[in-house]
């Protein structure tokens, strides 16, 4: 077995999240680093048919692409899923949620850190917010505030009604990084969609606008995280989740602002 001389951790909300940052997984395997992946909501909920069975199919699903892409099975956890933490639901369980994620990650945690890796603080979907915050949180704990990096999936940012632009980081969240990418790799990463047949009527709304957006500008935008930020409103006007998802932002920050007053340091 190849032993890893550092490891980065993947925090994602829901399974197919992955594929925003997918690539970069890819070239850090290549690099020896180790990527331990962790998803914390179950990705179900009782709207959308039996919760428990769908969890299990979009965990196979994750778990088939992340390990084709040379992730260890062991190294893909659902600790949302363990938890009870349902899809749509995460903002009302970030102590839960981030106890939980403090366990999962014992027996990681006295591996070298290079990176975390996060959903980007943009107002499109709650449960994507709520990752960031927890990702904040576990870096403040482990000393690596300056190592979380966070991903764009989707925003509503200056769009009316339920349009939306994906993998599009937004200027509040400062300078992005880009990551060039092969224009074949970048359209190849976004027909992996195919591999989610459970969520095909979130991907009949999002694959068109991916493909387009990689076939135009192949690279991935990352951008540097900070315990400010999340003190903010993604963007102004109003967000894709309060408009698509009916969860006001005052609503998510009166759960999220004492979490973040809790395990985050203001100078930060």
């Amino acid at each position: 077995m190849i032993e890893h001389a550092t490891i980065s951790l993947h925090l994602f909300a829901h399974q197919d999240d992955e594929l925003g940052i997918l690539p970069v997984l890819r070239r850090e395997l290549r690099a020896n680093v180790r990527p331990v992946c962790v998803y914390l909501t179950s990705g179900a909920m009782p709207s959308r048919g039996t919760p428990a069975a769908l969890a299990r199919i979009r965990n196979a699903e994750s778990v088939a692409v992340l390990r084709a892409a040379g992730c260890r099975d062991e190294d893909v956890r659902f600790v949302g899923l363990a938890a009870g933490i349902e899809d749509g639901s995460l903002y009302q369980h970030l102590d839960r949620a981030f106890e939980a994620l403090c366990r999962t990650l014992a027996d990681v945690a006295a591996a070298p850190l290079q990176r975390i890796y996060c959903p980007a603080w943009e107002g499109g979907h709650h449960d994507h917010d709520a990752v960031h915050l927890l990702a904040l949180a576990l870096a403040a704990r482990v000393g690596a505030l300056d190592r979380v990096l966070q991903f764009p999936l989707y925003h509503g940012r200056n769009l009316p009604g339920a349009l939306f632009m994906p993998h599009a980081p937004i200027p509040e969240n400062g300078a992005p990084l880009r990551v060039p990418l092969p224009r074949c790799e970048a359209v190849a990463n976004w027909l992996q969609a195919r591999h989610y047949r459970s969520q095909w009527r979130t991907w009949a709304g999002l694959l068109l606008p991916a493909l387009i957006k990689a076939a135009l500008s192949p690279s991935l935008a990352l951008q540097a995280a900070s315990t400010a930020r999340i003190r903010q409103r993604p963007h102004a006007g109003r967000l894709f989740y309060e408009r698509r998802f009916g969860v006001s932002y005052d609503r998510f920050a009166a759960l999220a602002s004492p979490f973040a007053d809790a395990y985050l340091p203001l100078h930060a």
